[in-house]
């Protein structure tokens, strides 16, 4: 008896370039993608450093969301940019209209202006 070929549906290359589609901006442009080094560049640390956080090693930091390449790893420079915002610490408040301050105040000092 001979067994009939198993016949395996393949996505064709419309289906492949509408997957880049959900990788663009609003602006059609392809969303960078970033490597380790590069994104150690960027933030001034360590290739090793990048991969900790990659793998949510560092404590208080959020973990970096990649893509797993097998062994490498990168990221798309628009999760990059989220991930910088989502992880700013100690964002000082906008105070513009508080002219003075504690060190400033004359009527906390005892001070008349």
């Amino acid at each position: 008896m001979s067994a009939e070929p198993t016949t395996v549906e393949t996505p064709d290359r419309a289906t492949f370039n509408s997957g880049a589609e959900s990788n663009s901006h609003s602006h059609g442009h392809i969303d960078p993608i970033l490597t380790v080094a590069e994104i150690a560049s960027e933030l001034r640390c360590s290739q090793r450093h990048v991969r900790r956080l990659l793998n949510g090693k560092i404590q208080g930091v959020t973990r970096l969301p990649h893509l797993s390449l097998g062994r490498k790893k990168v990221v798309q420079r628009s999760h990059f940019e989220r991930w910088k915002n989502i992880n700013v610490s100690d964002i000082i408040p906008d105070h513009s209209n508080k002219v003075e301050d504690a060190m400033h105040s004359t009527k906390e000092n005892g001070y008349a202006s």
